[in-house]
């Protein structure tokens, strides 16, 4: 939404690149912790009692801000040495709203954990809508892009103290060492997979800002996104089911948490797979309508994004996770990586930017299937058993035909 609206309403592709600059640092510094924590979180709370679960909270919260300490004073000494193309002017507030919006993401898994869905849907809406407006109305007023900076830095100082607010009413302010070691037993290999999986689009985003124009860089990124409603339904699932297979699990009630994964992974294919042959057939006049002529480039980037519906509406990573088969995933996912990172080098050279896109496909779907046989062989847990098969291979062909049509 926020980059839609910053094409339309500015144009200018030195703002955006800048914009997507600001946000590509932040999110390489942080986002294997954030997301290492917070996914091994769900799991680790769904099995214990109720006054651990308290102490899991603090613990956990203890950890996001320690590593956001970390991650905010490695960018302000190395982010422009490792970014060049960074403003100066930038750097000291990219810092502090590293500083402050890292932890806040824990806000919405605390809200999913304790069953407040409605506070989940109402917080996540009204945070969307300040973000969109912290950037959006300063370059509306014909203001220097600083000011959208300024404005995202309240809007995460804002997000920081409420879930203070929520860690005071949930959590049990004790610290316990024992513990606190423990929660990184459960987090550190999930990191370990989040980095692995998550450097690689980093990477290509380096190896294309790098290699190519900055112009060729922003619309690589306006290239490079999937589709973000399926990506989140996706997401949710996962997140989901990760706990539910460990309660399953703790429970004996496996075989039916995975039928329940089966069902929802249909529902979900139901809605994604239609909308992303649409976003295929439809994908030029769309981003000329939404971005303008000037992004017409990246769509062929795009389509071959959209192609990853296929890996993400398959969730043998969620089984594996409620089962707490976390080595056994860093070990896939730095495969994964080695995979990636060689292709994208590779396919650089003989397809140019495009290249990158089929590399991150390739490597995506490799995981997908490795983590499958890896469930039939260790644990009996067949691809059948919690994928709808049938119906997963007519959409994932009638998708991949239509993708083919535009060679002809």
């Amino acid at each position: 939404m926020i980059s839609i609206l910053l094409a339309r309403l500015s144009g200018d592709k030195i703002l955006i690149s800048q914009y997507e600059l600001f946000l590509l640092i932040a999110g390489t510094f942080t986002f294997f912790w954030v997301n290492g924590i917070l996914k091994a979180f769900l799991p680790y709370y769904s099995q214990a009692d109720i006054l651990k679960r308290k102490e899991i909270v603090f613990h956990n919260f203890l950890w996001l801000c320690l590593c956001s300490i970390f991650s905010s004073t490695a960018i302000y000494f190395t982010g422009t040495l490792l970014y060049p193309s960074l403003n100066q002017e930038y750097l000291l507030w990219l810092v502090i709203y590293t500083f402050f919006s890292a932890p806040s993401y824990f806000t919405e898994y605390l809200l999913f954990a304790e069953n407040k869905r409605k506070t989940l849907v109402l917080f996540s809406t009204i945070t969307f809508i300040l973000m969109v407006f912290a950037v959006i109305i300063p370059v509306f007023m014909g203001k220097p892009f600083v000011y959208s900076l300024y404005a995202l830095v309240i809007f995460s100082i804002l997000r920081f103290f409420y879930l203070v607010m929520l860690i005071g009413k949930s959590a049990k302010p004790a610290f316990n060492f024992n513990l606190f070691m423990e929660s990184a037993i459960y987090f550190f290999p999930i990191l370990l997979i989040t980095l692995a999986g998550g450097f690689a689009d980093y990477f290509d985003n380096i190896l294309v800002s790098n290699l190519f124009t900055k112009t060729d860089f922003t619309l690589f990124r306006y290239g490079a996104r999937e589709f973000p409603i399926i990506l989140l339904l996706a997401n949710a699932l996962s997140i989901s089911f990760s706990s539910q297979i460990a309660t399953g699990l703790k429970n004996n009630t496996l075989n039916k948490e995975l039928l329940n994964l089966k069902k929802e992974s249909l529902q979900l294919m139901h809605i994604a797979f239609p909308l992303t042959i649409l976003l295929m057939i439809f994908s030029e006049p769309l981003f000329n309508l939404l971005y303008g002529e000037s992004f017409r480039d990246a769509v062929f980037i795009f389509r071959i994004y959209l192609l990853l519906v296929i890996s993400r509406v398959v969730f043998p990573q969620a089984v594996s996770s409620g089962l707490l088969l976390n080595k056994m995933m860093a070990t896939v996912s730095i495969i994964e990586l080695c995979v990636h990172v060689s292709l994208s080098v590779l396919f650089i050279n003989i397809f140019g930017i495009k290249g990158v896109a089929y590399a991150s496909l390739i490597a995506f779907m490799l995981e997908k299937i490795v983590l499958g046989l890896y469930l039939k062989r260790r644990n009996n847990i067949h691809f059948s058993d919690y994928i709808p098969t049938g119906w997963f291979l007519i959409y994932s062909g009638t998708l991949i035909i239509v993708f083919l049509t535009d060679f002809f």
